[in-house]
């Protein structure tokens, strides 16, 4: 009888370590997951954000592209006609008015195409930032989830570039010529 009661007790004694073990497993999976959650939680604002910027810049995007190729066609289409019929006579009959409006007409043409390119690019810089955003939250919510995946330092890390500044990609010095002498200066050699 004392040898059932001794096999007893360690047979308790085994299974209470285990239930410890599976207890504490369970604990800290819980914790785990109730982190994770949390954090998915205060993402999931950004996670939103980012998704409709994505959008927004995506729409804009496909929006100056058909501007862009609109403009040059119009740009092109417009100078070829008034070099056609406005323009069409000798050399020396050419009156100077007319050859400074071609000239102003053509700067400004290939600045607002040129103009509406940028935004095109903008915005497509833009859209492709918001999809890398979105993804990498995804990304550090996956890791997350796994257990000692992320260090202090590699987490620190990762909200940074999560909430960085975007750059928009424009140039900021990128105006119209305010006189057509500045384009020429522009233009002249050195």
């Amino acid at each position: 009888m004392e040898g059932q009661r001794k096999r007893f007790e360690e047979n308790v004694g085994e299974y209470e370590q285990e239930l410890s073990g599976a207890i504490e497993k369970a604990r800290n999976d819980l914790e785990a997951l109730t982190q994770t959650y949390d954090d998915k939680l205060a993402l999931q604002a950004p996670v939103r954000y980012w998704k409709l910027q994505e959008k927004y810049h995506r729409d804009k995007s496909i929006l100056f592209a058909i501007v862009t190729g609109l403009s040059a066609i119009v740009a092109i289409s417009g100078l070829v006609w008034f070099a056609l019929y406005v323009l069409n006579q000798q050399v020396g009959e050419l009156i100077v008015g007319r050859l400074v409006t071609m000239a102003v007409l053509t700067t400004f043409a290939i600045w607002a195409v040129r103009l509406c390119a940028n935004l095109f690019m903008s915005h497509n810089h833009l859209h492709v930032d918001a999809q890398e955003r979105r993804t990498m939250i995804h990304t550090y919510l996956a890791l997350l989830r796994k257990k000692n995946a992320l260090h202090d330092d590699e987490r620190q890390l990762i909200l940074q570039t999560l909430f960085r500044p975007s750059a928009t990609g424009m140039i900021k010095e990128d105006s119209g010529p305010v006189h057509l002498v500045d384009l020429m200066n522009r233009m002249a050699p050195k």
